[in-house]
């Protein structure tokens, strides 16, 4: 008889195989190691487990009528893939209302992401996540290539809280010449004054005077502050300030 040898491999690391020999009517079979030290199975079709990764040849015997044919079959493990390479923009550390973008620069047949709240995707450049407290967190990337998962790569995303919106406060009206000062209770690394002109003054105290300049003008002023991480707060309330022109005084006599 002709014996023939078949196997589903290549298979990945840690995967059984089974090794198939032609069937002949009444005939019998034995599965051998490749130096036929070592009698694996008196079957058609054996499962071989926990191959090394590469090559491993099996030898198959078919036996009819005290007549043997001997077929060879090599199997190949691939091995684990290695972990993908994981990007993220702007950075892992993202303020609370901003957006991050995780990427891979690693090529693969296909993707396969999880991370907090639910997140997964399969593409190799997920959509961007708007950070805060529930997206934050890890998130896992493996790849599959040539049907043979990678090991995992993580990366932690940690969103930080915005600073809490100022209260704003100011000294009203003030005759021209005067100082006009702002001030508020917050507590920042920065304060970003922002002018009725649309200029931002920044100081590191929580108090801004001013009594000259182009934003020494009458109108809104808002701040919004900046803390370590460099997060900016909401928009303070507006606080109105008045310059009042100074009255020209006249004195006369009827001498």
């Amino acid at each position: 008889p002709s014996a023939i040898a078949l196997n589903n491999g290549p298979v990945c690391s840690g995967a059984d195989v089974v090794l198939t020999g032609n069937e002949i009517t009444g005939a019998s079979y034995e599965w051998y190691d490749s130096a036929f030290t070592t009698l694996l199975a008196t079957s058609r079709e054996y499962t071989a487990t926990g191959l090394p990764e590469g090559d491993t040849t099996f030898q198959f015997v078919l036996t009819q009528n005290g007549c043997s044919d001997t077929a060879s079959t090599v199997v190949t493990v691939d091995s684990v893939l290695q972990a993908p390479s994981i990007g993220v923009s702007p950075n892992d550390t993202v303020c609370a209302g901003e957006f991050f973008s995780l990427s891979t620069a690693t090529a693969a047949d296909s993707y396969v992401w999880s991370g907090p709240n639910g997140f997964s995707s399969s593409s190799q450049n997920p959509l961007a996540i708007e950070a805060s407290n529930i997206t934050e967190g890890l998130y896992t990337l493996s790849v599959v290539v040539n049907g043979c998962g990678s090991a995992d790569t993580t990366i932690t995303i940690e969103s930080i809280d915005l600073p809490a919106t100022p209260v704003l406060a100011s000294n009203g009206s003030v005759c021209e010449g005067d100082s006009v000062v702002l001030t508020t209770t917050s507590t920042a690394t920065m304060y970003n004054w922002i002018s009725p002109i649309g200029d931002t003054v920044m100081t590191m105290q929580p108090r801004l005077s001013l009594a000259s300049g182009s934003n020494y003008v009458s109108g809104v002023w808002t701040l919004s502050t900046q803390n370590s991480a460099g997060c900016y707060s909401m928009t303070s309330n507006g606080s109105s300030v008045t310059i009042n022109t100074i009255p020209s005084a006249v004195a006369l006599n009827n001498g």
